[in-house]
């Protein structure tokens, strides 16, 4: 990174053009910058397309720019539908004007080739400090291909008066984080891309008579962030590569399956994952959030997803709604088989999934709020069950439970990313 410029990034804008026709969307997003990275917030984030923010100063004793209150709408046009324009609006603490640019990436970030013309307002020469600047992006003039996911939209000020004519590419990263209310997708680009779905806050029956007593009535008062598939093989090598505590990075027994779940991985092998995880994406994680295994609860909360039925499509099993019982004779690739209501792929079979909690008969209060459960024990919980396992080990309730150390090829585990 440039030792005199300050970059920050973002993934904000969800997909919206298809070979130079207008899909529409809406975007209401807020962040906060600090020039020590220290708090990111931000709102509502519909789809995929990403955005980069790069916010710069060209001299070290010049005050950092410090960006507060942003939002970008859609605007509605006189026909009640959406328009190609977005308007944006943020307020700019500064002590010079600057001037601001925009260039277009469609390769993920890994080169921003085009340079942004279509945007007014306060963009390009002599922005100043203050609140209520606002700009309006025309999306279809600068770019009329194909949008996808990879899509990333970079803004970058420095202080002065003429454009520095090229990205800052130095250092730059991406990511998306939780806002109020938070996005209801985010990607996670150290770990290949890993994507995580939004759990919002609620109530649910956990347990089910005959299989995990005694049934309790569990309230999650945050929401958070999970996996919306278990951790692949090519997302873990990509995280514990040339790691420092010689754990191999690519553990699994059917290795050499990129998109198959990693397997024979132990619970203390996860938390060095998320460890590094966790450095990887230091930049883009907003102050006191984590990623880290999902609580025991919040497994099974995502798991039923909403549903009170043996499994999280009902209450019988076969072979065409999971990998389980030898069907196959080895894991399958992450997302073989119909999501769950929320959108959740194979919490059902495939591999058992460690979680956070040490293993605990439940307790006989009844309401519980939040529960981690205890602080100690031998054995932590896993849970789903896997290709292995007959079908009713696979309930939405069924539990089970290892020694942290203990590693096996129908064990692997899915990232949560919370509010500690």
């Amino acid at each position: 990174m440039h030792p005199n410029t300050l970059y920050v990034t973002r993934q904000i804008f969800p997909e919206g053009i298809v070979f130079g026709a207008w899909v529409p969307f809406s975007i209401n997003l807020g962040s906060t910058y600090t020039t020590k990275f220290e708090k990111i917030t931000m709102k509502n984030l519909i789809q995929s397309l990403s955005v980069f923010l790069f916010w710069g100063i060209t001299s070290l004793g010049a005050q950092s720019p410090t960006v507060t209150d942003i939002s970008y709408s859609q605007r509605m046009g006189g026909d009640g539908n959406l328009t190609k324009l977005v308007d944006i609006q943020y307020n700019l603490d500064g002590n010079r004007s600057m001037f601001v640019e925009f260039f277009f990436s469609p390769d993920g970030g890994v080169t921003f080739p085009v340079a942004c013309t279509a945007v007014t307002g306060n963009a390009g020469p002599g922005v100043e400090y203050g609140i209520g600047k606002t700009a309006v992006w025309d999306a279809a003039q600068d770019w009329d291909q194909n949008f996808t996911d990879r899509g990333r939209i970079m803004v970058k000020a420095t202080y002065g008066n003429q454009p520095t004519g090229f990205p800052g590419l130095d250092g730059n990263g991406s990511g998306s984080g939780p806002g109020n209310p938070p996005s209801s997708t985010h990607i996670v680009p150290s770990a290949d891309n890993l994507e995580m779905i939004w759990v919002e806050p609620g109530t649910f029956m956990m347990g089910q008579v005959g299989v995990a007593e005694p049934v309790h009535e569990v309230t999650l008062t945050e929401g958070f962030y999970l996996g919306k598939f278990e951790v692949t093989q090519d997302q873990y090598q990509m995280v514990m590569a040339n790691n420092a505590d010689e754990l191999n990075a690519t553990p699994s027994d059917f290795d050499g399956y990129p998109n198959y779940p990693v397997e024979q991985v132990s619970w203390d092998d996860v938390q060095v994952f998320l460890s590094r995880l966790n450095n990887l994406e230091s930049a883009n994680i907003p102050a006191g959030w984590a990623y880290v295994l999902p609580t025991e609860a919040q497994w099974e909360y995502a798991c039923r997803a909403g549903t009170t039925t043996d499994y999280s499509w009902g209450d019988d099993i076969n072979a065409s709604q999971a990998n389980y019982g030898y069907n196959n004779n080895r894991p399958l690739n992450v997302g073989q088989y119909a999501p769950n209501p929320w959108g959740f792929f194979d919490l059902h079979g495939n591999v058992w999934e460690w979680t956070a909690d040490w293993y605990e008969t439940y307790p006989t209060g009844n309401p519980v709020v939040d529960p981690t459960g205890p602080a100690s024990g031998p054995a932590r919980v896993t849970r789903g069950g896997s290709w292995i396992y007959v079908g009713p080990i696979l309930r939405s309730a069924g539990r089970n439970y290892d020694n942290p150390s203990y590693r096996h090829n129908n064990i692997g585990f899915r990232v949560g990313f919370q509010k500690q």
